[in-house]
């Protein structure tokens, strides 16, 4: 499915499963079909993914920075950069806007974390 007639149907809360082609996706692969997960975020409009990784091809929407690490970044931006192949997971019901309030305390709590440098840490 094209991306612009699946992002008006992406809610906040959606999830995001992604399976690059590195050897550790591979790897991860063999556990479950994902390697990665991000989470959509849906502001005013515009459709974003919240994920942590160390994949910096995109700047992150809200610092300007290419970071390696919990970023927020357009979702047509990462589906433009990303190789690998990318599965959406929707939300039987939308989120309540308390749900929302706390998404957003716990992105602003883990806003500017760095990816975990030890395995032990993941």
């Amino acid at each position: 499915m094209k991306y612009e007639s699946l992002r008006w149907s992406l809610k906040t809360g959606d999830i995001l499963q992604m399976r690059g082609k590195g050897l550790f996706s591979w790897i991860l692969g063999r556990f479950g079909w994902a390697s990665h997960v991000g989470m959509v975020l849906v502001v005013e409009g515009m459709v974003f993914v919240y994920e942590s990784t160390t994949l910096s091809t995109v700047r992150d929407y809200f610092t300007g920075k290419k970071v390696k690490g919990v970023q927020v970044v357009l979702l047509s931006e990462r589906l433009r950069t990303y190789k690998g192949k990318i599965r959406v997971r929707q939300l039987e019901k939308p989120l309540t806007s308390y749900q929302k309030e706390i998404l957003e305390e716990c992105r602003q709590e883990f806003r500017d974390r760095k990816y975990e440098q030890s395995l032990w840490q993941l």
